[in-house]
């Protein structure tokens, strides 16, 4: 009884290993190096991300040093720092995502009209408006709904 109770908890201690190195580690990293990059191919700008924070265990994420380039130069937006706090057992109850917090700090962001009446960042917008190509959609499933979001506390910090 004593040998099974030992091999349950190194299992377990085995898996909590498992899920916190790839929490702190694995999807921090393969967050940084990726998000940029699938931000640039849906926009067609350079984006910049120095940092990725995820606690597992407390379900929160950072985002540091945030920015998206203009072709012509300056930047669109960006910011310091992005933090989000999950909140895991309301998320369950409401079946829906629920962030008990979300802080925005020293958000920054360039919008110009141009010489013709648009904006610098109206080439932005028609490229993620415009409709996918045929093969990229998924099909269309009966139960497809929007996940419900609920904000508890927004913050912006010297912005």
């Amino acid at each position: 009884m004593l040998k099974k109770t030992l091999i349950f908890c190194a299992v377990i201690a085995l898996l909590l290993a498992v899920y916190a190195g790839a929490g702190f580690y694995l999807l921090p990293k393969l967050a940084a190096d990726k998000l940029p990059v699938l931000i640039a191919e849906k926009t067609g700008l350079a984006v910049k991300l120095q940092a990725v924070h995820l606690n597992p265990f407390e379900l929160n994420a950072e985002l540091r040093g945030f920015s998206v380039a203009l072709p012509e130069g300056g930047s669109l937006l960006g910011f310091e720092q992005l933090t989000v706090d999950i909140d895991v057992i309301e998320s369950i109850k409401q079946s829906g995502l629920i962030l008990s917090a979300v802080k925005l700090t020293k958000p920054v962001a360039s919008l110009e009209r141009r010489a013709d009446g648009r904006f610098n960042f109206s080439e932005v917008m028609e490229k993620l408006s415009a409709p996918a190509a045929e093969d990229e959609q998924p099909p269309p499933t009966a139960e497809s709904t929007d996940l419900p979001i609920l904000i508890h506390q927004l913050a912006r910090e010297e912005g």
